[in-house]
């Protein structure tokens, strides 16, 4: 019995770290960008890590207060993941929402003020459905609303406090980059870049994206045909209608005559 028991834990442990893997590369997939300065692969492993802290901290609480784990627990750890990393969705997308000429500051600032309230009322009610779960009369259905309600909650945390500050630190690196610092805006540690991260990029430093230089290509074909229309246009009038600076008007009387060829 001891021996089953060690294999299926084995293999739950070999499910989930399979889950957490697969799923690391999915949002490292979501989050790419095609530049190196608006680049957010990187912070899904940073998501993923705020979600195994909030994991541990609730299970460690759990278990000091004397809750048993049994096998319906086991499904937490996928179910907190789940949840996590659809609040890391919503504030990076958030933050992508933000105009990029203004401070870090308050391109974060910004982003918690959209993201902040969804994944506020998300992360509470799904506390709330997990907490009604202790009012049941099964063992385990208490154990599993217990581990995930407190974890919903140490998820929530971390998410809020742990990753949007990764977040933070790579909007100050954007900012730098934008600035003109090489690597991508990577630096040392012990470099003090407190006045270019202060200052708001100037509109001129945006790089226009690819849908406005086709567009402004565009207008500037338009502009040379319609210049060559008027050019074979005056070449068919012929010098007779040009005045001393070189410009057409009309003869007298306001009127053009055509001869009939004869």
């Amino acid at each position: 019995m001891l021996c089953e028991s060690s294999d299926v834990i084995s293999e739950d442990i070999t499910n989930i770290i399979g889950g957490y893997i697969l799923l690391i590369g999915w949002a490292c997939i979501s989050l790419r960008r095609n530049s190196w300065v608006y680049q957010k692969a990187h912070l899904a492993p940073m998501s993923v890590l705020a979600i195994v802290l909030g994991s541990a901290a609730a299970f460690g609480i759990c278990l000091a207060s004397n809750v048993k784990i049994n096998n319906t627990v086991q499904a937490v750890p996928f179910l907190l993941l789940g949840l996590g990393m659809d609040d890391t969705f919503v504030i990076v997308g958030a933050y992508f929402r933000q105009d990029r000429r203004r401070t870090a500051r308050e391109r974060i600032q910004g982003t918690m003020e959209v993201a902040g309230t969804s994944i506020t009322v998300t992360s509470f009610t799904d506390f709330i459905a997990f907490i009604l779960g202790q009012w049941t009369d099964f063992p385990a259905m208490k154990a599993l609303s217990a581990y995930a309600a407190t974890g919903i909650i140490f998820v929530y945390v971390y998410q809020i406090t742990f990753f949007t500050g990764c977040l933070a630190l790579d909007a100050y690196r954007e900012d730098r980059a934008l600035h003109g610092h090489p690597n991508a805006g990577l630096v040392c540690c012990c470099t003090d870049t407190s006045e270019l991260e202060n200052t708001p990029i100037p509109p001129k430093s945006r790089r226009p994206s690819k849908a406005q230089d086709q567009w402004q290509q565009w207008c500037s074909w338009q502009q040379q045909r319609q210049q060559q229309r008027a050019d074979e246009e005056h070449k068919e009038l012929g010098e007779a209608g040009k005045d001393n600076s070189g410009s057409y008007v009309p003869p007298v009387g306001g009127h053009w005559t055509v001869t009939p060829a004869v």
